[in-house]
């Protein structure tokens, strides 16, 4: 046996008495035992003797192990500090933190697994050379324990679907950003249309342009210029640069400008990198005119019907300024600027002829009436143009207000053909998962056509060469010209043959999204007048395509966020079992720890005591040796069953002691946990009060003191398990507002058919700003995986099930109160 002066000493520092009694019984044979009920006993045990080894609860009254093994470690540097406790992931990264905290033991602890940690810190404290690897080891248990504490597998179910009711709310905001966004380029793309259009003046026309495409995109440079067959020069008489005009012009034969290039090939020019993509259009890069040096390019040009009268061009002083979604904002600009200066010529030729009869004195009826007719049919044509547009600018806003698909298709079919001949119009969406183009909504001779769709493996087709080059396709001769795009005819999968065609990309700012389609059973159906006006459709048609995706994924959003929600409220419903779980689990571990711990202490006392009383049946003194007597007087001494008997007395207390403390819990949680009922009963709330604060003993207790102020009240009709809950949010949340110590008085009393129940704490109090907020759903001044911002929201939905209401009065520094009234008759 080993002497007492040779064993190790050892503190142990807890609350509770059973536990202290637990560790010394089965820890004494091997080291000498302290045992300290506070930090003030400790402190006293530390001032008179020296110990190897620390052990500490985590949770006492006025401090916490942590601060406590800290504080010692700064003059106790050769011990050892252990810590025990309820798995508490905050305390064990402050632990670990500390780098003054050996190991943390969870509770209940086993004997055996606790002598293998007391057995390494003592071999631990006599040699040093594995420091720097134990070091290694503890800050390798930080990062982990950091990470899993950021890690939402590991969070709470409670903070898990928080995390994804913001994403939901987040991903539902973004969308709904887009949504805005697009209605708003739409309507401000109609009126651009309108604005231009009602201007006579080409000046006008140019200033309108400039500060409404500045709106929709980059334009450091807005131009707009107007071929002269006379002098065979494109003018610009209003060549706009940061808000300056810079009025200058490009003869025709100057083949390395791209207004020229634009003007003679009637193509547009797009570029974002001037330096190297200028080839493409012209042979050499000359200096501009006037003005700064430009890096992306826009030319579109200028068309009234086939003939084009000009070019119009937007450029910036940056790279990759550009997309195709502002190239289709500016096609469809160029359209409304080309009808405007046609209107513009057209008065200035009403203007100049009228001077010209004024000065001439020419046969002023005749010529008025010749006049007047050439007029009436430029005027037709031109109210044909603005027509065309203004039906165009209906249907985009007709269409981009739609949120069907098939609707959209119905829409456009419905007035394209007031346009143009479209026997079959068709829009196909890209697939992204199977590649393919799903045809959903084909509409030929006014019937709708069954769904089909194109392979983007398949490319023998238009619709799939349209949406693998991003290019436009026109056919007027389908047996001759099919060939430009694929090798063969193929047969149609649906419908009748088309002899004339047009397809178009479906693009936004960052990706294609499907194709646009009219086709004709007439040959030579179609010319570049009635490509641009597809082409303002197709801008049209992806704005709404985009809005219908968006508000279907918003829909899905929106249905998940409901789902959140509900995952949410029934978490928040169950609130107090996650409550009961933080606080009950650690009161139940210590009663847990006296059964566990004490059966085993109790069970090496009982193997002592059998032993010495074996040897004394055994031993008769009529038969046995004198040495058969020395050993049993030896084991005797060894043992000391003076003091065996007097502590297997004290572990069956501990036992008996946690086992009713345990039923006694169990007894309060059953009480309590009545959540799951539907139906109504006859209860007394000042018991389900009571059963509430049973099970927030532990958060409670050592910090806030309980004043009771129960009335005579009878016992009403409810939901018991619910206005429990009601309770657990009142009490958790007043306790999280008294940060140190306070009181929570708790009132009941009847008046007038009504109960009441009144919560009055000493916390810190609210502000007028935030007690107009808390009872909104997902309010919550706490931090993320903290609280669900529903608890107050449910509560109040509780009491308006329950007919009654709830009121808060508040100051901050003071204190909060929280009265509810309920019917005594339902």
């Amino acid at each position: 046996m080993v002497s007492d002066d040779l064993k190790a000493r050892i503190l142990y520092v807890d609350d509770e008495e059973e536990n202290l009694m637990v560790f010394k019984s089965a820890f004494r044979r091997n080291y000498q035992v302290s045992i300290a009920q506070s930090v003030a006993e400790a402190n006293v045990l530390l001032n008179d003797n020296t110990f190897d080894i620390i052990i500490s609860d985590q949770r006492m009254p006025d401090t916490t192990g942590v601060e406590f093994l800290k504080n010692l470690a700064d003059t106790q540097e050769n011990i050892k500090m252990i810590l025990t406790g309820f798995s508490d992931m905050e305390a064990i990264i402050d632990a670990m933190n500390s780098g003054k905290i050996y190991k943390y033991i969870t509770k209940p602890w086993q004997r055996l697994e606790l002598q293998k940690v007391l057995d390494e810190a003592l071999k631990h404290s006599t040699s040093n050379k594995n420091q720097k690897e134990k070091f290694a080891k503890v800050n390798e248990e930080i990062k982990i324990l950091e990470n899993l504490r950021g890690s939402p597998g590991e969070l709470s179910a409670e903070a898990t679907t928080q995390l994804e009711l913001l994403k939901y709310k987040d991903a539902y905001q973004e969308m709904s950003r887009q949504l805005d966004e697009s209605n708003k380029n739409v309507q401000l793309l109609s009126e651009i249309g309108q604005e231009i259009i009602s201007n006579l003046h080409i000046d006008a026309i140019i200033d309108s342009t400039y500060e409404y495409v500045n709106d929709l995109m980059d334009a450091n440079v807005l131009g707009i210029g107007i071929y002269n067959n006379e002098t065979r020069q494109i003018v610009f008489p209003g060549y706009l640069e940061n808000g300056e005009k810079l009025p200058f012009t490009f003869s025709i034969d100057d083949e390395n400008r791209y207004a020229v290039w634009c003007y003679k090939n009637g193509q547009e020019i797009f570029i974002n990198d001037n330096e190297i993509e200028h080839t493409r259009y012209i042979a050499k890069r000359l200096s501009p005119k006037s003005g700064n040096k430009v890096e992306s390019i826009i030319y579109l040009p200028l068309k009234i019907k086939d003939t084009v009268i000009g070019v119009m061009t937007a450029q910036s002083y940056k790279k990759n300024a550009y997309s195709t979604y502002h190239l289709n904002i500016l096609r469809n600009i160029s359209i409304y600027v080309a009808t405007a200066l046609e209107n513009a010529k057209a008065y200035q030729m009403i203007e100049l002829q009228k001077s010209e009869i004024e000065h001439k004195n020419l046969d002023l009826e005749e010529k008025v009436q010749q006049r007047t007719l050439q007029f009436q049919q430029k005027n037709d044509e031109l109210v044909s143009t603005y027509n065309n547009v203004k039906l165009l600018s209906e249907i985009g806003q007709q269409i981009t207000a739609t949120l069907s698909l098939e609707k959209i298709i119905e829409t456009v079919y419905e007035n394209v053909n007031k346009l143009m001949d479209a026997s079959v119009f068709a829009i196909g969406v890209y697939n992204q998962e199977e590649q393919k183009i799903e045809m959903n909504g084909t509409i030929e001779k006014g019937e709708k056509l069954p769904y089909y769709y194109y392979s983007l493996d398949d490319d023998n087709r238009n619709a799939v060469w349209c949406f693998k080059n991003q290019k436009e396709v026109i056919i007027n001769d389908y047996e001759r010209e099919y060939n430009k795009y694929i090798q063969t005819i193929p047969k149609t999968i649906v419908g009748e043959r088309p002899e004339s065609l047009i397809f178009l990309p479906l693009v936004t700012e960052s990706k294609i999204i499907g194709i646009i389609s009219v086709q004709s059973f007439k040959k030579h159906s179609y010319n570049n007048y009635h490509l641009d006006i597809l082409r303002s459709l197709a801008s049209y048609v992806t704005i709404a395509l985009q809005n219908s995706t968006s508000y279907l994924k918003m829909t899905k959003a929106f249905e998940d966020l409901k789902a959140a929600q509900m995952k949410l409220i029934e978490a928040e419903k169950m609130a107090s079992l996650g409550v009961l779980t933080a606080g009950v689990a650690h009161e139940i571990n210590n009663p847990v720890n006296f059964i566990s711990a004490g059966i085993d202490s109790l069970e090496l006392n009982y193997d002592d005591v059998e032993k010495l009383l074996s040897m004394y049946l055994q031993y008769n003194p009529k038969t046995s040796s004198a040495d058969e007597w020395d050993k049993i007087e030896a084991l005797r001494t060894e043992l000391h069953p003076e003091d065996l008997l007097p502590e297997i007395a004290v572990l069956i207390n501990s036992i008996k002691s946690g086992a009713k403390r345990t039923s006694e819990i169990v007894l309060g949680l059953k009480n309590f946990t009545r959540l799951d009922e539907n139906d109504m009963k006859l209860a007394k709330l000042e018991e389900g009060i009571d059963n509430t604060l049973v099970i927030l003993n532990n958060k409670l207790k050592n910090k806030i003191e309980i004043i009771k102020e129960y009335g005579d009240t009878p016992p009403i009709i409810c939901y018991p398990g619910q206005l429990n809950q009601v309770f657990m949010n009142m009490l958790h949340n007043a306790s999280d507002a008294i940060e140190v110590k306070g009181t929570i008085t708790i009132k009941t009393w009847v008046d007038k058919n009504q109960l009441y129940i009144r919560f009055t704490d000493t916390g810190k109090g609210m502000s007028k700003e935030i007690r107009s907020h808390i009872f909104e759903p997902f309010y919550t001044t706490k931090e993320v995986g903290k609280g669900t911002g529903l608890g107050l929201s449910i509560t109040y939905g509780i009491i308006e099930k329950h007919h009654g209401k709830i009121e808060v009065e508040s100051m901050e520094g003071v204190g909060t109160t929280f009265t509810i009234t309920l019917p005594l008759k339902n």
